[in-house]
């Protein structure tokens, strides 16, 4: 073993660990480490292969050098980074964790080491903070290899039972009287020096890396200090090559986003795919929609709660276009709120081929049912392109509702000389529907994955990648 070239030390490794993007479980050592126990020559032969060690995580203080190790180990290689320091700091909830302050100190030096190599780059933390720190140490940096990068955080506000430098307690926001740096800046530049492979952002702080060539770009868990209309537009005026956009605002944020009745404000001519989520800021979407120009739009995904879309169905804008705004929509995704103004959405987007219910209610079925068959005031069906319906899980006590509702879509649709739709969902949902004998011989029922249901968003939840949480 001590005699192989480390070319094919590497590649025995490659198959004997679980194949990327999977990654060992945390309780477990990682093979690389385990083999260059083995003996002098077998560490060796590890040490003089650089790919072995693309792979840094560091998950705790403990941690923190063994990541520090596979950076300088890898050296000449691109590399792979996942600091996920979320459930280290939740376990310690509002006390400050012993040994914190050099734990960040030390991710932030591995970052500005490690960041010139990377390919792909997750920061998961708990705290806000943390990862504000921890993106302000990517400043000035160039990053040529960087294809994919991930800052996800949760707790913005909290009162951590430790004194900062400043005399505030770590988390907590900044005194009313007190100007915080976020609100004298727009944003906070990361990785000025380049980064001309970057394809992919999930921000959840205000620090955005140059965005000309990016494709897909999440804004998510944000704050009003620094989600404001006018900083979103000067954000998204650099990103000239988008073709998929998330947005999930923080808290409160519709309050202060302005409602552009007569006509929208930015257009994004490139743009295929909308994910918008406001369950924690109602009435975003409607106000994202009226903003936005997107004549492009292939698909629309609205996660939001709010039954209030009355404002945009009747906004100026969308009565001078009914019907011809989005000309190539052809996805919808709609929270299952959403079904009490069908007839809306349906005049809003008549392109409509694929109509996904995120979450499917039969209380609220039985109106989808009835509605999607109303003709218009000109006597013509809703949606006469509807080739397919996908459904999220049914609650069993609701099957028969559905199957009911299903039926009548599908045999009014037949007699009307309209597609008739198929029914796609996750297995429960397709085991629960094939039940019925009824629902089998008036349509076809499949339960949906990547290779018949290509919704961008549907798909790209779907990827593996060496960036995404969790095991793969």
């Amino acid at each position: 073993m001590e005699t192989l070239p480390p070319e094919v030390y590497s590649q025995i490794l490659s198959l004997a660990r679980p194949t990327r993007p999977k990654r060992t479980p945390r309780h477990i050592l990682p093979l690389e480490i385990t083999l260059s126990h083995v003996s002098s020559g077998w560490r060796s032969l590890a040490l003089s292969d650089s790919k072995s060690w693309e792979l840094v995580e560091i998950f705790s203080p403990k941690t923190l050098p063994r990541g520090a190790a596979y950076v300088e180990r890898s050296a000449g290689a691109a590399i792979y980074v996942r600091i996920d320091i979320y459930d280290y700091e939740y376990n310690h909830g509002l006390v400050r964790p012993r040994g914190h302050e050099a734990l960040v100190a030390g991710l932030e030096e591995v970052l500005r080491t490690a960041a010139p190599r990377c390919k792909t780059l997750l920061i998961l933390t708990y705290y806000a903070q943390t990862a504000e720190r921890l993106a302000a140490a990517l400043d000035n940096i160039e990053a040529p290899l960087l294809q994919r990068l991930r800052i996800n955080t949760t707790v913005h506000d909290v009162d951590l039972q430790s004194p900062r430098e400043d005399g505030r307690t770590l988390g907590t926001a900044a005194p009313a009287t007190e100007e915080s740096d976020i609100a004298k800046k727009i944003h906070f530049p990361i990785f000025s020096g380049g980064v001309s492979s970057l394809y992919f952002a999930e921000l959840e702080v205000p620090f955005f890396p140059p965005l000309s060539g990016l494709v897909t770009l999440h804004i998510h868990n944000t704050r009003l200090t620094w989600l404001t209309f006018d900083t979103f537009a000067q954000i998204i005026s650099q990103a000239s090559s988008l073709e998929n956009l998330s947005i999930s605002p923080g808290y409160y944020t519709s309050a202060h986003w302005p409602v552009h009745r007569d006509a929208p404000r930015i257009t994004l001519p490139s743009l295929r795919a909308l994910r918008i989520d406001d369950d924690e800021s109602p009435g975003m979407s409607w106000r994202i929609l009226l903003s936005l120009a997107t004549p492009n739009l292939i698909s629309l995904s609205l996660l939001s709660t709010s039954t209030g879309f009355n404002t945009l169905f009747e906004a100026p804008q969308i009565q001078a276009s009914i019907g011809a705004r989005w000309p190539k929509l052809e996805y919808l995704v709609l929270h299952e709120n959403n079904l009490q103004e069908m007839t809306g959405w349906a005049k809003m987007f008549p392109t409509i081929k694929y109509l996904h219910l995120s979450r499917l209610m039969g209380y609220y079925f039985k109106r989808f049912a009835r509605d999607i068959l109303l003709p218009t005031a000109t006597g013509e069906s809703l949606w006469p392109e509807l080739r397919v319906l996908v459904f999220g899980t049914a609650k069993d006590q609701y099957s028969k509702t559905v199957q009911d509702g299903l039926c009548s879509i599908a045999t009014e649709r037949k007699a009307r000389g309209l597609p008739v739709p198929k029914i796609m969902g996750d297995r429960e949902f397709i085991a629960s529907m094939k039940t019925s004998d009824l629902v089998n011989e008036v349509t076809e029922t499949e339960v949906v994955d990547v290779n018949n249901y290509r919704e961008p968003w549907w798909v790209m939840n779907h990827e593996e990648t060496m960036d995404k949480i969790g095991l793969a």
